[in-house]
């Protein structure tokens, strides 16, 4: 599946700080807003360094994105 919009750097969440490989840095999550009456998603953009943590450092812009969707078993 395909979906297009923007991403909402100004509404992210950062999980953190976190260690990986050596780097101080944030699980980050953000919005992406796909539309006018379309419903917006919660993306896992994953491991971020620390000096990418500010949303000034992520420029805001329309972006196409591949979704893997997954059912839990029960």
């Amino acid at each position: 599946m395909f979906v297009t919009g923007t991403l909402d750097h100004e509404h992210s969440i950062e999980l953190g700080p976190k260690t990986r490989d050596g780097q101080l840095g944030y699980h980050v999550f953000t919005p992406l807003v796909r539309g006018e009456g379309q419903d917006t998603i919660i993306v896992n953009r994953g491991f971020v360094k620390r000096e990418y943590k500010e949303a000034e450092s992520r420029p805001a812009s329309l972006v196409r994105l591949v979704l893997f969707l997954a059912c839990a078993g029960s």
